[in-house]
Order: C-alpha cells, then structure tokens, then sequence
C-alpha cells in the first residue's frame, strides 16, 4: 500500500484546468512513498512536489501557470493555490489520517 491511493478518487470539481494534471503527478510521485506516513512527512514532500511541478509554492489567492499542464481554454495550465490550500490538501490528509490510523489499530 502506497501514499499515491490517497489520490486515487479524485474530487468532484477542480478549482482551475491545471489542477487535475497536478493532482496526477502528485499520485505519481506520492506512489513511491509507503504507508504509514506521518502528516508532517507528507506536507514536506507536498511541498517539495508542488515546488517541483508547478514551479512556485502555494499562496492564498494566487494562481500558478504550468505551460506543460495547459491543453487550453479559458484557465488552461492553470492551478488555483486556493482549491489546494482549501479543499485538495485537508482532503488528502483527512485520507492519509484515516489509513494511518487503520495501521496503527492492526499494531
């Protein structure tokens, strides 16, 4: 069991047109790291990640144009820095939280 199945149900409405394509190289690079994995270790390497894809660190109200992720229209390539500070993360790490703390209880 890997990180990256935290990303496998994807959320029902994305901020910008980039954010699925970072959505999907997260669940990329995330696939390499195992379970358990501590809240703390999985905000570092987010960061890491984002900084890697997208070019630029998340800020409330900012958005970040990635050319690779824009397959056009009106905000192609783009990530909306609010969808992941507000909804894409919390609801990661509630899913990260709820695989730990299965792990912890088979212990």
């Amino acid at each position: 069991m890997n990180v990256g199945e935290i990303f496998n149900e994807q959320p029902k409405q994305w901020g910008l047109r980039g954010d699925p394509y970072l959505w999907n190289h997260l669940r990329i690079s995330f696939s390499k790291v195992s379970f358990p994995c501590q809240q703390e270790k999985f905000l570092e390497l987010m960061h890491t990640f984002i900084i890697q894809y997208a070019g630029a660190e998340l800020e409330k109200n900012k958005t970040i144009y990635v050319e690779s992720y824009d397959q056009g229209g009106l905000s192609g390539g783009s990530i909306s820095c609010d969808f992941w500070i507000d909804i894409a993360i919390p609801l990661l790490l509630s899913r990260l939280n709820a695989i730990n703390n299965n792990i912890i209880k088979l212990y």
